[in-house]
């Protein structure tokens, strides 16, 4: 009898009891324990779930810097088709005044 004779007489007899008994429930446990740690991971469910919060939180702010930017588009257009619109900007944000008027500046006090 050769060897693979042998081997497949014994794989017959008792090769595919021990996958049966100890083979099948052992892939089963690896496959458990495979699948917890994937799930428990640094890329598991948890990650899914911050990423998702994150991704919300940032179209959020997205949502506000584009309400942000609408507003200030408005406020250029104002200012470009408004000559007093532009005096108060000078007025405002430069600090500046007009020929002939008289500007009060006040100390807060402490």
């Amino acid at each position: 009898m050769t060897r693979t004779e042998r081997f497949e007489k014994w794989w017959q007899a008792s090769g595919k009891k021990w996958m049966r008994r100890g083979g099948y429930p052992l892939l089963l446990a690896l496959a458990g324990l495979f699948s917890f740690a994937m799930l428990r991971g640094p890329q598991g469910v948890t990650a899914l779930f911050n990423r998702r919060a994150e991704i919300q939180q940032l179209q959020l702010e997205n949502a506000k810097q584009a309400e942000e930017n609408e507003k200030l588009r408005v406020k250029v257009q104002q200012v470009k088709s408004s000559q007093s619109e532009r005096d108060n900007v000078v007025r405002k944000e430069l600090n500046l005044a007009l020929p002939g008027e008289t500007t009060f500046i006040l100390k807060p006090k402490k």
